[in-house]
């Protein structure tokens, strides 16, 4: 009889822990990336990149050789050199292969 109380209580305690706690304020508003290889997605790439990222969104990409920036404006500014970015390329909200799937007949 003790083991089954215990186990119930114990269960209960699980759920009490497993809410979703409140979301965080971010820590940095604005973030440059430097030095990377930028794959702009038309098949074009800039070898020494400059990815400036601002509340979450990318507000451009630029050559670093050519492009010259304010670094004090920048809350963080990480190096990525030998690094691949793909900057605004992946969007996984898309139902490609969802669909599909119904209108092949053996599936």
């Amino acid at each position: 009889m003790r083991l089954i109380l215990a186990l119930i209580v114990s269960c209960l305690g699980l759920n009490t822990f497993s809410q979703v706690p409140a979301p965080q304020e971010q820590k940095y508003k604005t973030i440059l990336l430097q030095g990377g290889r930028a794959h702009v997605g038309n098949g074009d790439y800039v070898n020494n990149s400059s990815i400036g990222i601002k509340d979450g969104k990318i507000l451009f990409v630029k050559n670093a050789l050519t492009y010259k920036l304010d670094k004090t404006e920048w809350d963080t500014i990480i190096t990525i050199k030998g690094f691949h970015v793909y900057p605004g390329f992946i969007a996984p909200n898309v139902t490609l292969g969802l669909t599909e799937i119904d209108a092949v007949r053996a599936t």
